[in-house]
């Protein structure tokens, strides 16, 4: 605690300075995993000490707890998104950003490195214990670890939030939830290959130096922390896992798998593309259908929680099928389809996807 020369800190201060402590969000002063400061660190408890000099012959115990909280209610503390630009999930909750009405810096984004495992970091899995992107820590030290959860508090509390509420929408929060289902993960249809040329290139490529990097940071983390003291048990169970897990798949990618292995991989690749194909030719259609000719899922003028997810997971899912970022909708769909089998994707994805390409948010965010 800073004080001047002959100053000294009696109990009641030392409760107050505590106070100040318990007060802060998680994360006050010191660096977060990837070496940038968290939420409140613009403030760090240093600064925030030495703003408290305690004089016996001018504060009592309660003017410092009163001079904290002033100080407190002073300070404008800023939200925190953990993301990545290579991230498909951790794009929906920045998709709410920009259409919400955020003023840059409202929400400070920060990169969490998947293909360097940075979201394996202990420090980070204090921040999300899944190990993933995106996180939200709000202004008071909340935490949301889902894109889920993380999109619907930046959109309830968005200078303009969505006319349509998603989560008290019947059809939407379904299809919501659909969208997400295992079966058809865009974060999957990213890494299986679905033949083994496919597997090969796949590899050889972004895919294969992906999974390479994340095992690197995997094996240096769980060496790490095998023998800590420091390092909870069940942390060290994930990595353990997380790093056999890894290992199965990039040894897949890179090496020479047995032909049961490699059908079993393919078949389930191409079963979570049929499924994408089928959520497109069906309840994405229908939805789009009802609401209308140039409207968002709901039928309004302006897209909500829904079209942020859907939005993202079809970027994805284009991307995966071979298109070029911002590529025309009919290109999509053509090569959608192809991977999807099951026949041609209803024109009207295409215009939805087009209709999305005019937005402003679409290119900032990095889908175009």
């Amino acid at each position: 605690m800073s004080k001047k020369p002959g100053e000294s800190v009696n109990d009641e201060q030392q409760v107050a300075l505590a106070l100040l402590r318990s007060l802060l969000p998680m994360g006050t002063g010191r660096k977060d995993v990837m070496g940038s400061m968290t939420a409140t660190d613009a403030f760090p408890l240093p600064v925030l000490e030495s703003s408290l000099v305690f004089s016996p012959s001018r504060d009592s115990g309660q003017g410092s707890v009163i001079r904290c909280l002033s100080y407190l209610k002073s300070m404008q503390l800023t939200a925190v998104l953990y993301s990545f630009g290579g991230s498909a999930w951790a794009q929906v909750p920045r998709l709410a950003i920009v259409e919400g009405g955020y003023a840059d810096g409202d929400i400070e984004i920060k990169e969490v490195n998947l293909a360097e495992g940075a979201n394996f970091n202990p420090e980070y899995l204090k921040i999300n214990s899944h190990g993933t992107v995106p996180a939200l820590v709000d202004e008071k030290g909340h935490k949301y670890d889902s894109s889920t959860t993380a999109t619907h508090q930046i959109s309830k509390n968005a200078p303009k939030p969505p006319k349509t509420a998603a989560s008290e929408h019947h059809e939407l929060k379904k299809f919501l939830e659909t969208v997400h289902l295992e079966s058809h993960d865009p974060n999957d249809l990213f890494i299986l290959p679905t033949s083994e040329q496919d597997r090969k290139t796949k590899g050889e490529g972004m895919v294969g130096g992906f999974l390479k990097g994340r095992q690197d940071a995997l094996d240096k983390l769980q060496l790490t922390t095998r023998y800590s003291t420091s390092a909870p048990d069940d942390v060290k169970e994930f990595l353990k896992q997380k790093q056999t897990a890894n290992k199965q798949i990039l040894d897949f990618m890179t090496g020479s798998p047995s032909q049961e292995e490699q059908t079993k991989i393919y078949q389930k690749a191409n079963e979570e593309w049929r499924s994408a194909g089928e959520l497109l030719r069906g309840q994405a259609h229908h939805l789009l259908k009802k609401a209308g000719q140039g409207k968002f899922l709901g039928g309004d003028d302006e897209p909500n929680e829904a079209d942020f997810h859907f939005v993202t997971w079809l970027a994805r899912i284009a991307s995966n099928a071979g298109a070029s970022p911002g590529a025309p909708g009919k290109d999509i769909l053509h090569l959608i389809s192809v991977k999807a089998e099951g026949g041609e994707i209803p024109a009207l994805i295409g215009e939805y996807w087009d209709q999305w390409r005019q937005r402003p948010s679409f290119s900032k965010v990095g889908l175009k």
